[in-house]
């Protein structure tokens, strides 16, 4: 049976999460079939020897149907997302004991996130719906702060690991400051940054230290793969706005 890696699995998270349940993650809605271990090792061993190696959750209802798409889910969509419904099994493998909770996808995530059981006690309060990807741009500048000084140019962006959306959008940053400047991201999660304000685990601060660069340049390298002018657009100029998608940062913070 295929062994498992660390790479296997979304970093942050208490509990063992797939990085095959991305969508779910993004669109904080797990559907009837999703199972899902507390330990890694179960996802590759026969259900009888992954006994006495942690815990599961097996999901009942919603039944699969549309859902938000793993674009990343706007703040708002993600309250609501938070705030549905979901039953699921909680199998304890080591003791052989099986109970069903009804409670929302926010707890649920929570769990899988925090790995803390009395987020499924009905009496205690409902955990806060945490900020998104599209909301961590916002705190860019505050992010840049948190970062030691350097005498190199810096490019910083948002992104949720999770997100088809995002993931490919960075793909294409990736590529194009790798061709022109020979430069690979580091990825920071937002947690990290001792930011005053709590994301999703997936939330990631992307940084390209970009050396010597010329910022211009480095515009342009971005702009050539971030900037579609819309159809049928009869105006000139160059519309390109930088600041829509990440932070360009000076050497010494200018």
């Amino acid at each position: 049976m295929t062994e498992t890696t660390s790479d296997d699995f979304f970093p942050g998270f208490a509990w063992a999460v797939p990085r095959v349940f991305a969508d779910p993650l993004s669109a904080c809605r797990f559907v009837l079939g999703d199972t899902l271990y507390s330990r890694p090792e179960a996802y590759s061993e026969a259900w009888e020897k992954a006994g006495r190696r942690g815990q599961a959750v097996q999901v009942l209802e919603p039944s699969k149907g549309i859902g938000a798409t793993s674009a990343g889910v706007e703040n708002s969509a993600l309250q609501e997302a938070w705030q549905q419904e979901v039953l699921f099994e909680r199998h304890d493998l080591a003791a052989g004991k099986m109970r069903q909770v009804r409670t929302t996808q926010g707890r649920l995530y929570t769990l899988l996130w925090k790995g803390d059981d009395t987020v499924l006690d009905p009496e205690q309060s409902a955990p806060p719906v945490p900020l998104n990807a599209g909301t961590f741009k916002k705190h860019l500048e505050v992010a840049a702060a948190r970062l030691p000084n350097t005498d190199t140019v810096r490019f910083l962006m948002a992104t949720d690991t999770a997100a088809d959306l995002q993931r490919e959008k960075l793909q294409k940053v990736r590529i194009a400051l790798e061709e022109g400047f020979g430069v690979q991201p580091e990825l920071i999660p937002a947690a990290e940054l001792d930011l005053d304000a709590e994301f999703l685990p997936t939330v990631m601060l992307v940084l390209f230290d970009l050396g010597g660069a010329d910022s211009e340049a480095v515009t342009e390298a971005l702009q050539n793969v971030l900037y579609k002018p819309s159809a049928g657009r009869t105006t000139t100029g160059n519309r390109f706005r930088l600041a829509s998608h990440g932070l360009l940062v000076h050497p010494g913070g200018e």
